[in-house]
């Protein structure tokens, strides 16, 4: 990004089309992706139904171990099922932790085997710098990612499944009376924006995954460790614009990264001030 904008900890932007990085900025270094991780429950969930495998009407159970999830749930009673196209599009829009779970059983059989599934299909689009220890992103140690991987992973949805675009660039959702408003800044009113993923814990910052078009070139691009929404929703905003009218754009030199995960829970939720070599701003 050019001098004087804001700057995530660590970001990312990529042309789809070309695969020409763009921007990059502490993009190999570890990070928690929070709800980010969703994306890759989405992916597997779709290749399911592109299989044939599974329909968008086959039924997502809620199971004990969903409904033992934190945070942001639909609070579904155990046994109750929903369609798996209603499911992900919960899972986009309202990031529901319960509804994740509940569709890694479905798609994979078992908790235990779709984290399998996850990890192995990381390694097999590139994704060299990721681990996933669950399917909705809530912090665990040996859960990460980087900004390039979340890159490769939504160039990735996008070469794999661009029919089901609609689905990342929901703004809304009404159900059973009940209407969810995406947290997707991107998609508030920024030309050619079409998606993708917000995610946030206290451990990564306020993450996103976003995706714009302008002129048939499609970016994708990456923000992690905002220490608020509205940063992320400037910097992702700023990063998005340079993106797109780069050919090419001139990237960050990597800066040196350390081989733990990012841990930004002291100073996102524990008032510390945020030390230059995390906070990119």
């Amino acid at each position: 990004m050019t001098s004087g904008q804001a700057e995530a900890g660590a970001s990312f932007a990529l042309d789809t089309g070309s695969r020409e990085v763009l921007h990059a900025h502490l993009s190999e270094q570890r990070w928690p992706p929070a709800s980010l991780t969703k994306l890759m429950t989405t992916y597997l969930a779709l290749q399911a139904i592109e299989s044939g495998r599974l329909t968008p009407q086959s039924p997502v159970r809620m199971s004990a171990r969903a409904n033992a999830q934190p945070f942001n749930t639909m609070n579904y009673s155990e046994g109750h099922q929903i369609p798996l196209d209603t499911a992900l599009r919960l899972l986009l829009v309202k990031s529901a932790n319960d509804v994740a779970v509940a569709v890694a059983e479905t798609v994979g059989g078992s908790f235990d085997a779709f984290v399998a599934d996850m990890n192995a299909t990381a390694a097999r689009i590139g994704m060299t710098e990721t681990q996933f220890a669950n399917p909705n992103g809530l912090h665990e140690a040996r859960h990460y990612s980087t900004a390039r991987d979340m890159g490769v992973l939504a160039m990735a949805i996008w070469t794999d499944f661009p029919q089901y675009g609609p689905l990342f660039s929901l703004p809304s959702l009404t159900l059973e009376g009940q209407t969810m408003k995406n947290f997707n800044p991107l998609l508030d009113g920024f030309p050619g924006a079409d998606g993708m993923k917000t995610g946030y814990v206290c451990e990564s910052g306020y993450n996103l995954v976003g995706s714009a078009v302008r002129d048939g070139r499609r970016v994708v691009t990456v923000v992690l460790g905002a220490t608020s929404e509205a940063e992320r929703a400037e910097v992702a905003q700023a990063l998005t614009a340079e993106a797109l009218g780069a050919r090419p754009a001139q990237p960050v030199g990597a800066q040196s990264v350390q081989p733990d995960p990012v841990n930004l829970r002291p100073y996102v939720c524990g008032g510390q001030v945020m030390p230059g070599a995390l906070s990119g701003f």
